[in-house]
């Protein structure tokens, strides 16, 4: 038995507590001892050894239930909740805020060789890289490979190929081939044709001039000429050195007219191209005359050229000339 002594504050007399069947006792250092138990400090142990009022003072095998909380402010004085488990006994959570998890080591490819249990994620990419509403999931055949279809008809160049397929590279035999393709209207892209070759080969050609006619130019019109020999000259025409013909169309108002042509290499000195004076030898009102660069002028026309009509007749008479030029 053990005892425990202390001092009474009213009386100062010093008093003994002890316990005794399960009650502490007082007794006093020159009285009797006391049997009335203290009210206010009593405790009763319960009957069965280690326990405190039902509660197991060493407990060792788990079988103690107590609750677990929590603060919803992190502090005593919050808001207290029990933690939740599931039927397996696992705590359950909920991420409310924004977190980035990294993947553990045994899923995460860039540190694991081959893992078992990689991560699978669905690959996205954006039709508008400032738009995040432009996702579009990126799209594999069944054997895992990547699709893709070039629908911006974006250019390639050759050096970018792989060496196998460039011949600047590698061999022929796994050169990359195209089919040549060329357009009959250079802005449009709808005419495109592919270029022809031999068997050997050797590109196909062809060759084919392309001429072209002007607008007929009308030259003068009712043009008034004097009579007996009056002459009437017009101005000097530049002459593009693709021209190949001037298909020129005179309309007199008498037969007795003729006209011929002067040429330049400066637009100033004039000389007779070849003395020719048209409409001449068989007189009419109206006919085309055909001048060829090499039939009357050589090799081509001079760079300047003019008209030169004469009136044969007594009286005054009129005269309309006009022309169309085919060039190559």
């Amino acid at each position: 038995m053990s005892k425990i002594v202390g001092y009474d504050d009213a009386s100062t007399r010093i008093v003994e507590v002890k316990v005794e069947n399960h009650a502490l006792k007082v007794v006093g250092s020159n009285d009797s001892e006391m049997n009335t138990s203290l009210n206010n400090i009593e405790t009763t142990l319960n009957t069965h050894s280690g326990y405190i009022d039902n509660i197991e003072s060493n407990q060792t095998d788990g079988s103690q239930v107590c609750k677990i909380m929590g603060s919803e402010d992190a502090t005593t004085t919050g808001t207290q909740h029990q933690i939740h488990l599931d039927g397996s006994g696992n705590v359950h959570t909920s991420v409310v805020n924004t977190i980035n998890v990294a993947p553990a080591n045994s899923v995460n490819s860039k540190i694991t060789d081959d893992p078992a249990n990689s991560v699978a994620v669905g690959i996205k990419g954006r039709e508008t890289i400032s738009d995040s509403s432009t996702e579009k999931f990126i799209q594999c055949d069944s054997g895992g490979k990547l699709i893709i279809s070039n629908t911006q008809n974006l250019g390639v160049k050759l050096e970018d190929l792989s060496s196998t397929l460039n011949a600047d590279l590698a061999g022929h035999t796994r050169t990359l081939a195209v089919g040549l393709r060329a357009r009959t209207d250079i802005a449009s892209h709808s005419s495109g044709e592919f270029l022809k070759c031999e068997a050997t080969g050797e590109l196909n050609c062809k060759s084919k001039q392309h001429n072209t006619f002007s607008a007929e130019t009308v030259y003068v019109s009712g043009q008034t000429v004097s009579g007996s020999g009056g002459s009437y000259t017009g101005a000097s025409i530049v002459v593009d050195a693709n021209a190949q013909l001037f298909m020129v169309e005179h309309n007199f108002s008498n037969t007795n007219m003729t006209y011929n042509v002067q040429s330049s290499i400066d637009g100033t000195t004039w000389f007779s191209l070849n003395g020719t004076a048209f409409n001449s030898s068989t007189p009419v009102l109206s006919n085309l005359e055909i001048l060829s660069s090499s039939m009357n002028f050589g090799t081509g026309f001079p760079p300047y050229i003019r008209f030169v009509i004469t009136n044969n007749d007594a009286s005054a008479q009129t005269a309309t000339l006009s022309y169309v030029v085919k060039s190559n």
